[in-house]
């Protein structure tokens, strides 16, 4: 098995820095923040009451990155890597503040068996040599996924918008990560050849309701109902996703129902739906309920998947019925014996 280098985020992925901050938070302001209410990666310095002023406090206060909890598994799970001959570099910022010794302290009692001239202080991780990238910052992965190298999210309730891509991927768990490590899993995604990913370009009101591929494995990208909207039974609806996609010449894209919502009985007219790539028009979802119970969609439900393909156009002859080439089935097409 090839030997990896891999280039690994502290604070947040490997050292847990939101808790402490948000404890503190909470403790002098009387709130009651969670990881979970960190939506975007600056989230943290929008904290209110305090903002920014109270995060850089909290960044230069002594001791506070020299006592940072490991995250569950980071130092067992790169002990591992490690033993099986990975090169593990530590690839940090550190903003103004931060005492970077207090860093190498860090990493010296919780990974002494990483050298310590493999702690990288950098702003532009992309700029590093290495195979993989494991860090929790949308900009670094997608940065680093740019140079048509693997970067590996640390699932995190401020990265969820990130799209898993052919040098994208997501894991949730250390132990998930040393897994796809050790068991050559990586190393086969970085040999594939670059497979026909495509840019569609999309608009719409706000992010949150970007098509979104939910899983690596996910063939289709969900959308999201705009409105709410009660179907009756029997009845269709249309509903509004907010979205206009451009699908790139060459390709279409299909529109299908999600598979919970046929379990509600409910269904696209005709299976599916079909996008030019010469469409600019809202997408709007019909849906018809073939069931004896009304059926609410939500705002921000998901209600379908789109799925491109590429496509082929044909040229037609015009021939008679006679030269037409002879088959087993004959005219017959009603499936009736």
């Amino acid at each position: 098995m090839k030997k990896l280098d891999l280039l690994i985020d502290m604070d947040g992925v490997c050292a847990e820095l939101v808790d402490p901050i948000l404890a503190e938070h909470n403790l002098r302001f009387g709130t009651s923040y969670k990881e979970s209410d960190i939506k975007t990666y600056d989230g943290i310095t929008k904290l209110n009451p305090g903002g920014m002023p109270f995060f850089q406090e909290m960044l230069v206060r002594p001791g506070l990155i020299r006592n940072l909890k490991p995250i569950d598994g980071a130092c067992e799970a790169l002990k591992k890597l490690s033993d099986a001959g990975h090169k593990i570099f530590i690839v940090s910022a550190v903003p103004t503040g931060i005492s970077f010794d207090e860093k190498k302290e860090w990493l010296k009692e919780h990974l002494s068996f990483i050298p310590k001239e493999n702690f990288v202080a950098v702003e532009s991780k992309y700029q590093i040599r290495g195979n993989v990238l494991l860090d929790d910052a949308p900009h670094h992965i997608h940065d680093f996924a740019e140079t048509k190298r693997l970067a590996v999210v640390f699932d995190k309730p401020w990265n969820q918008e990130v799209q898993s891509t052919r040098f994208i991927a997501r894991i949730s768990t250390w132990a998930h990560f040393a897994e796809l490590v050790l068991e050559g899993i990586v190393e086969k995604r970085l040999e594939e050849p670059a497979g026909p990913d495509i840019e569609v370009l999309w608009a719409g009101p706000d992010s949150s309701i970007a098509p979104r591929y939910m899983t690596q494995g996910s063939v289709g990208a969900d959308i999201r109902s705009a409105i709410s909207w009660i179907i009756d039974p029997g009845k269709m609806g249309t509903i509004h996703t907010g979205i206009h996609i451009v699908v790139p010449e060459g390709y279409e894209a299909q529109v299908r129902l999600r598979s919970s919502l046929g379990r509600r009985q409910l269904t696209i007219p005709h299976g599916l739906g079909t996008i030019d790539s010469d469409y600019r028009g809202e997408l709007f979802v019909t849906i018809h309920n073939l069931g004896t119970e009304p059926q609410l969609i939500e705002d921000g439900d998901r209600i379908a998947q789109l799925v491109f393909a590429p496509i082929v156009r044909a040229s037609f002859t015009r021939v008679s019925v006679s030269e037409l080439p002879k088959t087993d089935r004959g005219a017959g097409s009603t499936g009736r014996k």
